[in-house]
């Protein structure tokens, strides 16, 4: 249970003795507290006008429904007195019999017509009660109110109607006779009289062959609604007599016993003898039930395409995105808060520029502008997640427009192309690589080709005897030998055979023109002819030193 603690020191000669607490059970006060605050949101929400005033008339409260309808604020109003609404319809004698009333400590009930700040004019039932304290004296005036406006415009319509037949009545017999509707005169709750509409309506030959019967002779047991007709047909009579006019809705039945509708006015007709006469219309509304079956019907068949429709947007691979005028998200399917990594309650009313950052919002003002003017279009925007990340989408926009052809928003469906924008943007990367490494090949190749030209110009017209040959195979031959643990310097100087195979495998690719000359040969082709025809000593050790030199792995070898 609540408790208030309150504690104190107790100083003697400024010298602190004890400390003292005091506990308090705050129950009843909690409930109390909790009693008025129900009590104050019950006044606060009512459908009626609160006011409360002092003794001498000053307000000193209003709820929200007292702004609402009068137009003034309750802190316009403090302080002042109700006549600030009087709109002089009610004479002076009226308020002073209220005032008469409340101040004896009774309870007021009436009626004012009040007029707003606006300077609109409404009716108010009002009942005012006199707040009295313990001891029994007055100290505020409550005053609860009903707004009676659109009752009272409904009761002078019908008093207006009721007066118009009274002005007609001279005229009511041609009208009566000649008129397409149904129209009967109920007394004292049988049909005295009809007109020939009436008989054509029922099917039968005469009116003199259902005259003085009650209205349930005509009718089936039961109406739709389970009642008794005989029962409810002297209800809805007696509702007529009491309010002057009744309309509803009833089911007939013809001679052949078949049932239909009708719409029923019942009008009251004054009389000095005593008798409850009573206008009876009929129409008949069957034609209007079936339209209206057939509206049922195209209802049920737009609620069904409506659930369908919707169970599409939930289960679209696609973004649904629907906006108002302004921005404001109305309606986003499942997927549109996957893509935003949001609820679908943390995006509702939110404006579209929430989930962009400055750059895209202007391409969003961009397409708002296009809605206005009622185009379609299709762009590429990047969208804000939760996370902070940027998602490119494209969005698919149509404006939306009402009956009147008014735009009352935009509607997109929207495609997360962050995957396809990545791969695409390596692509272009990766292209932009290859064209670099490209064009450097380019450069290097060409560099290649103008070092070979400057080697090829240099090795021809050098004035030392070049040679340029592939060892290749004679290498092989060698490292086969070396494999086997034979000393190839050995062996060549003790295999001649071995040495002059070696000789043969070795390919004379170019020579310059220095050489050709010094050996006096015109090509390659007879310089290895020449070659092979030199088998002097000394040819033979000068190859098989350079044999050794390049088995051995000397860069450079000399004569």
């Amino acid at each position: 249970f609540p408790i208030e603690v309150e504690a104190r020191n107790i100083n003697v000669n400024n010298e602190e003795i004890l400390r003292v607490t005091a506990f308090r059970d705050i129950t009843a006060r909690k409930k109390s507290e909790k009693e008025y605050l129900k009590l104050f949101t019950a006044v606060e929400q009512s459908a009626n006008t609160i006011v409360i005033t002092d003794v001498e008339g000053n307000i000193e409260y209003t709820n929200p429904k007292f702004t609402k309808l009068s137009g003034y604020t309750t802190k316009e109003v403090l302080g002042q007195n109700p006549r600030i609404l009087n709109s002089g319809f009610q004479p002076k004698s009226y308020y002073k019999k209220m005032w008469e009333t409340i101040t004896a400590g009774k309870i007021w009930t009436g009626e004012f017509r009040n007029k707003s700040k606006n300077g609109n004019l409404f009716w108010e039932k009002v009942t005012i009660t006199p707040i009295k304290n313990d001891e029994g004296e007055i100290i505020n005036y409550l005053a609860v109110k009903e707004d009676i406006t659109n009752r009272k415009l409904d009761d002078q319509k019908l008093i207006e109607a009721t007066n118009k037949i009274k002005e007609s009545e001279k005229k009511f017999r041609e009208l009566y006779e000649k008129s397409g509707d149904a129209i009967l005169i109920i007394k004292n709750g049988i049909f005295v009289d009809c007109n020939q509409a009436t008989v054509e309506m029922l099917g039968y030959n005469t009116k003199e062959e259902f005259l003085n019967l009650h209205p349930s002779k005509l009718s089936p047991k039961q109406q739709p609604d389970g009642l008794d007709s005989t029962k409810k047909a002297d209800k809805m009579m007696q509702m007529a007599l009491n309010h002057g006019t009744h309309r509803f809705e009833w089911i007939h039945t013809r001679k052949t016993r078949d049932n239909f509708p009708v719409e029923v006015l019942l009008t009251a007709i004054s009389n000095n003898i005593g008798n409850e006469i009573i206008h009876c219309v009929w129409r008949d509304i069957s034609e209007r039930k079936k339209a209206e079956e057939s509206l049922n019907s195209a209802f049920e068949l737009i609620k069904k395409s409506e659930e369908e429709l919707n169970t599409i947007l939930k289960t679209a691979n696609e973004g649904f995105w629907m906006v108002n005028t302004k921005g404001e998200t109305i309606e986003v399917n499942p997927k549109m808060c996957d893509i935003l990594g949001y609820s679908e309650n943390e995006i509702l009313e939110k404006p579209i520029f929430d989930f962009v950052d400055k750059k895209n919002a202007k391409i969003f003002k961009k397409q708002l502008k296009l809605r206005d003017s009622g185009l379609a279009s299709t762009y590429e925007i990047e969208l804000k997640h939760k996370n902070g990340n940027s998602l490119a989408c494209l969005f698919k926009t149509s404006p939306i427009f009402n009956k009147k052809n008014i735009r009352t928003g935009s509607f997109a469906m929207v495609s997360d192309i962050s995957t396809i924008k990545n791969a695409y943007n390596n692509l272009e990367n990766k292209n932009k690589e290859l064209r670099k490494l490209s064009d450097e090949l380019s450069i290097k190749n060409n560099l290649l080709i103008d070092s070979k030209n400057k080697f090829k110009n240099l090795f021809d017209k050098s004035p030392v005897s070049l040679w340029e040959q592939d060892f290749s195979e004679v290498i092989k031959l060698l490292n086969q030998k070396k494999s086997e643990g034979i000393d190839v310097k050995v062996y060549l100087n003790e295999n001649r055979d071995f040495l002059i195979k070696c000789i043969s495998k070795i390919k004379i690719l170019n020579v310059n023109k220095t050489t050709l000359e010094l050996l006096r040969v015109k090509d390659v082709e007879e310089l290895v002819t020449h070659i092979r025809k030199t088998n002097n000593e000394v040819s033979f050790n000068t190859i098989k030193k350079e044999l050794i030199s390049i088995i051995s792995g000397e860069k450079e070898f000399f004569n």
